[in-house]
């Protein structure tokens, strides 16, 4: 054989490799479930200091636990609670609780993908169709008093996405033309690649958590509107009224709609007393280890 037919051949080997590795292609994920109506804009934020425990999960690959462990994460970013702790220990102070399970899973696609691959290009169905995946995720989640146990609420979210790789360059016609290369890529096409997982947990879990971020905050809205009623109903004009020196703290605060942390400790008149300081940061209240009220400050006036 002739040295230029051996050039020609090695040239067309060349042309045919670029072609088969290259091309215009797409990565589009859909929502399968966007009729499900979501929360538009932020979410009101909660007081109430929460902690998240490991959620029990379930999944066909384990490159997807980082992101069903995120709630906490989702539930800090969207503002939903003002301190958050996860993962949660017993040297905690918490309000509320969460726990439960999280679970996810690729449908049974893997026949449809090979055909698409070979001979499907010989119809053109890697531009057309494409490599399909769909992933689903489940979630069952329980909010909880810390301090009774009693379960306030139980939120059961669910997301579907489907991911679509779409090419339109010649090589996958070209490989199925010579049988070989398209039947490796339908053989590969089988099951998601690592990118494609990445890529499908990153749209199906942040949906997933936003759905139980909003479900959960519009509980709390539900039940703190609820608390608030009763207990303008129970204290008439003690609710929310201005603390009293040598009243009582535990007597002063049945009556406010605030939350108080302990914010540190400071001497007084009547020995070493403990500051809290209401969540909107507007109210000071030194209490004796008696518990009698001995000085309280609101904004930079003192009382």
């Amino acid at each position: 054989m002739s040295s230029s037919i051996v050039r020609s051949l090695r040239y067309i080997c060349i042309i045919f490799f670029i072609l088969f590795m290259t091309g215009c292609t797409t990565f589009n994920i859909v929502d399968l479930n966007e009729s499900v109506p979501v929360h538009e804009g932020a979410l009101k934020t909660n007081s109430d200091r929460l902690g998240v425990q490991p959620l029990e999960v379930q999944n066909d690959y384990g490159d997807a636990l980082p992101f069903q462990q995120d709630l906490a994460n989702v539930l800090r970013s969207e503002g939903a609670f003002n301190n958050i702790s996860h993962p949660v220990n017993t040297n905690d102070n918490v309000e509320l609780l969460i726990r439960g399970k999280v679970s996810g899973k690729f449908r049974k696609k893997s026949a449809k993908n090979f055909f698409t691959w070979w001979p499907g290009p010989l119809i053109f169905a890697h531009n057309w169709r494409g490599t399909r995946f769909v992933y689903d995720a489940f979630a069952d989640i329980e909010l909880i008093n810390a301090g009774t146990g009693e379960v306030l609420g139980n939120y059961h979210a669910e997301s579907a996405h489907e991911l679509i790789h779409k090419s339109a360059g010649p090589g996958p016609f070209l490989g199925a033309l010579v049988i070989i290369p398209g039947v490796i890529k339908g053989a590969v096409s089988v099951s998601p690649r690592g990118r494609y997982r990445k890529r499908m947990y990153e749209a199906v879990y942040a949906d997933l958590w936003h759905k139980v971020a909003v479900m959960i905050t519009q509980g709390q809205e539900v039940r703190n509107t609820n608390a608030v009623a009763e207990m303008k109903q129970k204290c008439g004009n003690k609710f929310d009224a201005k603390p009293q020196i040598a009243g009582v703290w535990a007597t002063f605060l049945t009556c406010q709609s605030r939350q108080f942390r302990m914010l540190g400790q400071e001497p007084s008149k009547k020995g070493i007393a403990t500051v809290y300081v209401s969540d909107d940061q507007q109210l000071q209240v030194h209490v004796t280890a008696d518990g009698k009220i001995v000085g309280w400050y609101v904004f930079d006036k003192k009382y």
